[in-house]
């Protein structure tokens, strides 16, 4: 368990509570702008669901 903890938790969590924190404060403190519509937010949508896979995949076995 403390294994799983280190190597795919405590990263997983931080892509999840960092892009997450992003999301939510540029999405309140940017002007509407295409780049901020077709590039940051999807970045760090895709790092949200980076931090998601890296806690899935130890869960389920998937190497």
């Amino acid at each position: 368990m403390n294994r799983f903890l280190l190597n795919r938790l405590l990263p997983g969590l931080a892509y999840l509570g960092l892009s997450w924190f992003l999301l939510l404060w540029l999405n309140f403190q940017l002007p509407v702008s295409p780049t901020v519509h077709f590039v940051v937010l999807p970045t760090l949508m895709l790092l949200s669901t980076l931090g998601a896979a890296l806690i899935w995949q130890k869960g389920t076995g998937c190497q």
